[in-house]
């Protein structure tokens, strides 16, 4: 099975994928050390609205990590 290789926009920063989140699902990667958990939730601005969303997948890529949320709350 082939490492997948992780391509943020910047070194230490976030890139989110939120072409899913009006069907409740956004994708985050990362270089950052610190890696979230199961559960944690995060506060995501996308189209002008706020979202909160749960962490409820998470992937160990080579450099960094990838998450899998569920939009729990639209503000």
């Amino acid at each position: 099975m082939a490492t997948a290789h992780l391509k943020a926009f910047s070194a230490s920063g976030y890139e989110i994928l939120d072409d899913e989140i009006d069907k409740g699902r956004v994708t985050i990667w990362s270089r950052a050390a610190v890696t979230p958990r199961l559960g944690d939730l995060l506060l995501i601005e996308s189209h002008g609205y706020a979202y909160d969303v749960e962490i409820v997948e998470l992937t160990q890529l080579r450099g960094g990590w990838a998450a899998e949320a569920e939009v729990v709350d639209l503000y």
